[in-house]
């Protein structure tokens, strides 16, 4: 109740602050980018790890990361048939499907603790999970494929290890 208000109004005043600081001068786009890398690269993996550690061990739970999987995977097949229809070319098909595939739900993590809580984030995370490995893998194996870059089975799942999140 009264604890989130408390947050929501705290984070309102830190937010006029930097309008208010940046608009006397004091704060430039640098600091904003500095700012951004410190919540990207610090604080967002401290809000995401401590909701996790919320998450009630339920089975039922296993729906929200299938459902990630489910959605990318409706929306990817409907996205390769519209690049058929349309007659695109291998790389103009290969950009709509990876870009109709991709989620990225970690913007909007802050908004949902603030919104409606730590439970909600929890929950988000969990199915950000199923995106995360779908986007790692089968999207990761897309693009590599549609890219061109590599042609052979064995040299895209080569790519997809070399990839950032395995190394």
């Amino acid at each position: 109740g009264e604890d989130w208000i408390d947050h929501f109004f705290t984070r309102a005043l830190l937010f006029l602050a930097g309008i208010l600081l940046r608009r006397i001068g004091w704060l430039d786009a640098r600091h904003g980018a500095r700012m951004l890398r410190i919540v990207g690269n610090v604080g967002l993996p401290a809000l995401i790890i401590g909701a996790i550690g919320g998450v009630p061990r339920e089975p039922a739970l296993l729906v929200l990361p299938a459902s990630a999987v489910a959605v990318m995977l409706i929306v990817g097949v409907l996205a390769a048939l519209t690049a058929r229809l349309l007659g695109l070319a291998r790389p103009s098909a290969g950009a709509l499907v990876v870009s109709a595939m991709a989620m990225n739900l970690a913007v909007v993590f802050p908004f949902v603790f603030v919104a409606w809580g730590p439970e909600a984030l929890a929950r988000t995370v969990v199915f950000d999970a199923g995106n995360a490995v779908t986007q790692w893998t089968l999207v990761y194996l897309l693009a590599a494929r549609y890219g061109g870059h590599a042609t052979g089975v064995g040299e895209i799942l080569g790519r997809v290890v070399r990839a950032p999140p395995f190394v």
